[in-house]
């Protein structure tokens, strides 16, 4: 199979001014996206049916893609879960990536994750003005499931959410 290799590009389509971004560095993601074919024995759910471990990164997801009001109330429920007794946080951008799956649309995803195909919010604030600090702006990166996409979106809107947990050597 050849390697994927993605220029990092951004569609904003939430707002009256489209404008494209295109990073000078392409981001390869080729060892954690891969088609669905690939990916049979990578994911686990859990004998509850309410956890998706995947094997390669070593980040167990909630099964369930929760809807909010706004990122706020987002990160308030993820902060107060116990699901399986553990701790959750919401992903970071590469990390929500990495259970993209381009060879697929509607949703870009494995079967496992029975995604909505919506945007998710991550916790990695977007940079909007170049001359103030990151997460100023009120604005988060997200991925789009219904095709694999990136791009932003601000904390107050409605957002969709699917918490994450990273697995230490002893199993939480």
């Amino acid at each position: 199979m050849k390697p994927a290799v993605f220029n990092h590009c951004v569609v904003h389509i939430h707002s009256p001014s489209s404008r494209l971004l295109l990073s000078a560095e392409p981001l390869d993601l080729s060892s954690l996206i891969r088609p669905a074919d690939d990916n049979k024995e990578r994911y686990e759910l859990s004998s509850d049916g309410t956890m998706i471990t995947d094997h390669e990164t070593g980040l167990t997801w909630d099964a369930e893609e929760r809807e909010f009001p706004n990122a706020d109330a987002a990160e308030k429920y993820v902060a107060k879960m116990n699901l399986g007794g553990f701790r959750w946080r919401i992903a970071d951008d590469m990390e929500m990536q990495t259970i993209v799956d381009r060879s697929l649309r509607e949703p870009a995803c494995h079967p496992i994750f029975k995604s909505k195909g919506g945007w998710l919010l991550t916790s990695t604030p977007y940079k909007l003005d170049k001359d103030k600090p990151a997460g100023s702006s009120g604005y988060v990166w997200i991925v789009h499931f219904h095709h694999g996409g990136v791009g932003d979106d601000g904390r107050n809107n409605r957002c969709w959410c699917r918490a994450v947990r990273s697995v230490s050597p002893s199993g939480q």
